[in-house]
């Protein structure tokens, strides 16, 4: 599905607990990784049409609102439709909902700047008050923390992992003591290998892209695309190795192994197995055995010699791009053409940043988008 050229119309709105705003300017985070979506818009204090400025008819006011509720919804919605179809109302749609963090009032250019955060938000301000149970998986923890919160979640695939850590819970605690319910699911995902997210309300967590009905964007250079980069980082000689440590409980052992262009190291000392001269990543994680911290160590530096194309691209959408994002954020597949074979690629994306004007006679809409190759030449990528 390429971009389809044309002419667009744009209407926009800012809504506040659930009463709509004119604004000026917005920029929507939608990231599909460790960090949570977020939302920044100019808007204007005073209504557009008032003679008098006085306290009553101030159209935005935080402070009132703050007072009454802790959490203050607010989302940003857009309409986009073909500049040549019947000017009738635009149909409007939600691209991101959050809750307000902070505003700035700037009274001499009628202007309020409000920053929040998605509804992940809900899970960074929760401390962690118990150690993570061990004996659980990725997808457990997130399934139990989202039906705590009572936030609807679509579990991608079963995690390959168990969660938690090498030490006893009063030492968990002590460490991790200012660690919050999103700062664990994050780590789950690192372990998994997947992507975690919250979108519209909605989470997700599982291997990007992984849900069948998830679209494929058809992106060509020289057609679609106003800008595009692709680096390419210098892991093409494989020379990387990855250190696995690990910690038997039972055993109290503990274990290192290795993988790299030389094959596999193995120690039960922390000072042995690496492997390679090259850049070192390392990972911790309990209770592997020799040949799983071997399994694992190889896995992970399989996936890694195979994420060699990062390619950042802007875009001016159509209508049907937008709704893509509306419904699937950041989490779809992007097939690139018009450059060079080794870059005409499948990717999927990491980040989407939306920014709208709509301070102008002919308000406008553009993305940026960072992608990651989603599979190697010889087949699926390998989650770790």
């Amino acid at each position: 599905m390429p971009i389809n050229p044309g002419s667009y119309r744009v209407a926009t709105e800012f809504q506040v607990d659930g009463v709509a705003y004119p604004m000026y300017s917005a920029t929507i985070e939608l990231n599909a990784y460790s960090f949570a979506s977020t939302l920044e818009v100019s808007a204007p204090i005073y209504p557009f049409d008032s003679t008098t400025k006085t306290a009553s008819q101030v159209a935005l006011n935080f402070n009132s609102l703050s007072q009454r509720k802790a959490l203050v919804p607010f989302k940003v919605r857009l309409g986009y439709a073909d500049a040549s179809s019947p000017q009738n109302q635009i149909s409007l749609f939600d691209l991101e909902t959050g809750y307000l963090d902070e505003s700035t009032y700037t009274y001499d250019a009628n202007e309020v700047h409000v920053v929040g955060r998605s509804i992940a938000s809900i899970f960074q301000d929760s401390r962690i008050s118990n150690a993570v149970q061990k004996s659980q998986r990725g997808d457990q923890l997130v399934s139990t923390l989202f039906a705590k919160r009572g936030i609807p979640v679509t579990i991608g695939a079963k995690s390959p992992n168990f969660v938690g850590k090498a030490y006893t819970d009063a030492e968990y605690l002590k460490v991790n003591r200012g660690r919050s319910e999103w700062d664990e699911m994050a780590d789950a995902a690192l372990n998994d290998g997947f992507v975690f997210y919250v979108h519209n309300g909605r989470g997700y967590y599982g291997p990007p892209a992984a849900d069948v009905s998830t679209p494929t964007v058809q992106l060509a250079w020289g057609n679609d695309l106003e800008s595009c980069s692709i680096n390419h980082a210098a892991r093409r000689s494989h020379n990387i190795s990855v250190i696995v440590d690990s910690y038997q409980k039972k055993t109290q052992q503990k274990i290192r192994g290795g993988y790299g262009p030389s094959g596999f190291s193995i120690s039960t000392s922390s000072s042995g197995a690496a492997s390679g001269n090259g850049e070192q990543f390392r990972f911790f994680i309990s209770g592997l055995d020799k040949n799983s911290v071997k399994t694992r160590a190889k896995a992970i530096w399989t996936d890694l010699i195979k994420r060699e194309f990062i390619a950042t691209i802007k875009v001016i959408p159509d209508a049907a791009f937008l709704q893509i994002l509306a419904k699937y954020g950041a989490n779809f597949l992007v097939q690139l053409s018009g450059c060079f074979p080794e870059h005409n690629i499948l990717y999927h994306v990491k980040k989407a940043s939306i920014h709208i004007d709509a301070s102008g006679d002919e308000p406008g809409v553009s993305v940026d988008l960072v992608l990651e190759n989603h599979a190697s030449t010889t087949g699926n990528a390998t989650y770790l």
